[in-house]
């Protein structure tokens, strides 16, 4: 799978390494320490499990004082999530000796022309109903591995005996891509499952899934 505009990383200058190493030390000394503090207390009183809270207070702190360039240099591009995610996914059905579950779960990655991909969870030449699923991030976000689990949970292993597809659309991200790159790339992926040859009657069997950025553009 070759490396795109969606999932290059930014390289940051010497200037953006050194506003980078400013703004993260203080965040994960002190913000981070104080959100932590917060999410153990609130966990204690409502019994909830901390882990969860811990993690959501780390990303709601690198949320609060990075720019979007500085995140997508903190975090994983989204191929090294999809293919972390497939590999752990693979691994998990190896332990419990799944072979069906093993046999939706490998990468494919189809590249369009217009910059973007479409990653698909579940096996798209056995699939009846084919999912476009738009992730959430405010166009500046990389699409995570809980993006991906939620189609995995939702349609490909919750399906309901149809065999399910989700084309999650990986879109190149702000500042990178400027307003309405992402929506025609949103528009191309579309496009691009409809016309898809190997499909059989794909336009019937075909619900576009929006999340934050399907908000503009999912009812389309």
């Amino acid at each position: 799978m070759a490396s795109s505009a969606y999932s290059a990383k930014p390289k940051l200058s010497v200037g953006e390494l050194l506003e980078f190493v400013v703004r993260v030390v203080p965040l994960l000394s002190t913000q981070l320490t104080i959100s932590v503090i917060r999410a153990t207390i609130l966990c204690f009183r409502r019994r909830l499990p901390l882990k969860y809270y811990i993690w959501c207070a780390f990303v709601r702190t690198l949320f609060w004082g990075l720019n979007g360039r500085q995140l997508q240099f903190a975090i994983p591009t989204v191929l090294d999530s999809y293919k972390g995610y497939i590999k752990a996914k693979r691994a998990e059905a190896s332990r419990s000796k799944d072979a069906v579950a093993a046999s939706y779960l490998r990468e494919d990655v189809e590249h369009l022309e217009q910059g973007a991909a479409l990653a698909w969870v579940g096996d798209r030449n056995k699939a009846q109903k084919f999912v476009l699923f738009l992730h959430g991030g405010g166009f500046v976000i990389p699409c995570q591995p809980g993006h991906l689990e939620w189609c995995y949970q939702v349609y490909v292993a919750g399906g309901a005996g149809v065999d399910t597809a989700v084309a999650v659309l990986f879109y190149t991200l702000a500042p990178a891509a400027r307003y309405p790159g992402p929506l025609r790339q949103a528009a191309e992926a579309h496009d691009w499952i409809l016309l898809e040859s190997t499909f059989h009657d794909v336009g019937e069997n075909t619900l576009p899934m929006r999340e934050c950025f399907g908000r503009v553009v999912g009812r389309g």
